[in-house]
């Protein structure tokens, strides 16, 4: 019973975490691109972009997704936590971030 008042901390965390991680993914996947010379990519060499990087930034963006949703469902189902305003804003500042984690991972495509 005394871990009860870390609980909606410890979701909040994650929720607003989780999105953060799937944007340093990307950010550090355009950073492996970027940091290449001007004519790396020519020819196959955006074969590498198209078939390596993309699916690792999507697929994160998807795992770190699926885990803040599921999250969310958590928050939802504990009237508790549900019921404050700080993590309902924390719903909507989680799922703003998990869009700019979407967008983030489906650009990677035009960063060459």
């Amino acid at each position: 019973m005394t871990n009860d008042f870390r609980k909606p901390l410890i979701v909040a965390i994650g929720a607003l975490g989780l999105p953060l991680a799937s944007i340093l993914l990307t950010l550090s996947v355009w950073y492996w691109i970027v940091r290449h010379p001007q004519n790396s990519f020519h020819d196959q060499g955006e074969m590498i972009i198209v078939f390596a990087c993309l699916p690792i930034a999507f697929g994160g963006w998807l795992f770190f997704a699926f885990l803040t949703s599921s999250l969310h469902r958590r928050i939802s189902r504990d009237k508790l936590i549900a019921d404050s305003i700080q993590h309902r804003a924390t719903i909507w500042i989680s799922t703003l971030l998990t869009l700019v984690g979407l967008i983030m991972s489906v650009l990677t495509l035009t960063v060459r």
